[in-house]
């Protein structure tokens, strides 16, 4: 039997997860910067903490948004910085363990809109074919010619997230009954029915994390006049969440939030107090393209899933998913006696392929498999 390597990957707009064989060795924002000056590159925590601070001379990319990859040199750049610098395979690089790809297969978990040919640039990337090409600074980047041998992946087998997703939320996909199911990411958010192995109903929304966050902050800059940045407006959709009527888990938390940024009037310091349901209002606006995307599926699905969807209900996965009573608003819009958030709902996509690396041989010869489960 071949000693089959496997990698996965799950390309989020907001993350990028990497596994190796059965550890995962990064899980770090998919943003990357490159310095023209030094010629350095900055990826994932370290790029995130620069990407609204930059001077000039340094160039931040987000390689995907709204699902979509948008920038796919710069993702083939941030996945060559990946596995040259930071992945290792018994404490040792694996550029510099050539017997590694050897036998190897790569999963990639990509966005349900991803374009035909950007999946085929991402298939030659992982082959070691396709260099980044950093245009702006390309003297400065020569490398990537080089580095780009680091990934020779010999089988590549690209596969939709919300499968994975599904599969990783603990659920078998390969059975007639279904599942029910809404990935709210960063930058989209899917909703399918899966059953049989296959996909049955299936659509998206550019409308998920980021587009909350977006919401608030272009509320507090029309309505208080108050700027602030992308991170903190996420932290403040964190702590305010969703206020469900019938349900008093918020009631006792306090009721006001102070909000600290730069006055859009005299371009100081200043903050607001805000109650926070002022706020709450904002976000419910935010995801009404979501509550009537499951609205869609659920009347597309055929006859014969609606048992599945009444007893079993909605499972929610993704970071999206962590928003404070997310599932009991949509338990009560969808009209659902089940909407159930996923363990570790962030990482289902990764943990989807738990079950391909229990048959990453058939996976191997094959590139398809079918478990029983």
């Amino acid at each position: 039997m071949k000693n089959v390597n496997m990698v996965s990957i799950d390309l989020g707009t907001k993350n990028l997860i990497v596994k190796v064989n059965d550890q995962i060795v990064y899980d770090q924002p998919s943003i990357i910067v490159f310095d023209n000056e030094s010629g350095q590159v900055f990826i994932g925590e370290e790029a995130l903490i620069m990407r609204d601070k930059s001077p000039t001379n340094k160039l931040v990319r987000e390689p995907l948004a709204n699902g979509v990859i948008s920038d796919v040199n710069a993702l083939v750049a941030l996945l060559t910085e990946i596995f040259v610098n930071i992945v290792q395979v018994n404490n040792k690089k694996i550029w510099k363990w050539g017997s590694f790809w050897k036998n190897s297969v790569v999963l990639v978990a990509v966005p349900s809109k991803i374009y035909r040919l950007d999946e085929d640039v991402l298939r030659q990337a992982l082959h070691g074919n396709q260099p980044a090409r950093i245009a702006n600074f390309s003297e400065k980047f020569r490398r990537y010619e080089y580095f780009s041998k680091v990934m020779s992946a010999e089988k590549i087998v690209i596969m939709p997230a919300v499968k994975l997703a599904t599969i990783g939320a603990g659920v078998s996909i390969w059975d007639s009954q279904g599942a029910f199911l809404l990935d709210i990411g960063a930058g989209t958010s899917d909703c399918s029915i899966v059953a049989t192995g296959d996909i049955i109903v299936q659509d998206s929304v550019n409308v998920a994390g980021n587009t909350i966050d977006a919401a608030i902050q272009k509320y507090l800059e029309d309505k208080h006049y108050i700027s602030v940045i992308r991170e903190q407006a996420e932290s403040i959709k964190i702590e305010v969440g969703i206020n469900v009527e019938g349900h008093d888990d918020l009631k006792d938390i306090d009721k006001e939030i102070t909000i600290y940024g730069k006055s859009l009037k005299t371009g100081k310091p200043t903050k607001v107090v805000l109650q926070k349901e002022e706020l709450q209002a904002v976000i419910l606006e935010a995801i009404e393209p979501i509550v009537n995307l499951c609205k869609s599926i659920i009347l597309r699905s055929a006859a014969s899933f609606a048992r599945v969807i009444q007893e079993n209900g909605l499972i929610l996965t993704g970071g999206g998913s962590l928003l404070r009573n997310i599932d009991l608003y949509l338990s009560q819009r969808l009209d659902l006696e089940k909407v159930i958030i996923a363990p570790e709902p962030r990482h289902c996509v990764i943990k989807g392929t738990e079950i391909y690396e229990m048959y990453k041989n058939d996976l191997y010869d094959k590139e398809f498999i079918r478990p029983s489960r």
